[in-house]
């Protein structure tokens, strides 16, 4: 590991503090930072790291076609972000430890599926069209005996129940 900078206990929003702890590396040295023996440590690559799960992936907007993250953070920007006054102080030692910048991150059209096939799936007269086009660079592909195929389901309204299940082919 890299030299530990901060520890799950240096956070006080409990949503970070978990996130480090889980992250982190257990070591009863005292932290750089704030002295305590039992948070879990982390290194620059951990915070940033954590800094990615909670803020990008944690402000992930989803599309009906897409998804992308609000915030994004990297070394060449100031943060420009408005946190709430309660998350502000950990927001700053992210900041720090790391030496990065959170902003707000207008994100490439694509991200968020705006795309002309996908455009062009939702209107009738060119539905065909895409569909056609799909298939041609799409082709299907027969599985050999062995080979596993999983299949993911959206909202099933008993998960647990066999009958949301797609049987073995026998």
């Amino acid at each position: 590991m890299n030299e530990a900078v901060l520890c799950s206990k240096c956070f006080r929003d409990q949503g970070l503090r978990l996130d480090s702890f889980s992250i982190g590396i257990q070591d009863e040295s005292a932290c750089a930072n704030c002295g305590s023996t039992d948070g879990r440590k982390l290194s620059r690559d951990l915070i940033a790291r954590l800094a990615h799960r909670f803020f990008v992936r944690g402000t992930t907007h989803r599309t009906h076609f897409g998804a992308a993250p609000i915030v994004q953070f990297n070394e060449h920007q100031t943060t420009s972000i408005r946190a709430a006054p309660w998350f502000e102080p950990d927001l700053r030692l992210i900041e720090k430890a790391i030496g990065v910048g959170f902003f707000y991150y207008g994100p490439h059209l694509w991200m968020i599926g705006d795309v002309e096939p996908l455009k062009a799936l939702e209107r009738p007269d060119q539905r065909a069209t895409v569909v056609e086009r799909i298939l041609a660079e799409y082709p299907d592909r027969s599985l050999s005996e062995g080979e596993l195929f999983y299949r993911l389901r959206r909202d099933p309204r008993e998960p647990s129940s066999p009958g949301e299940h797609d049987l073995n082919p026998a």
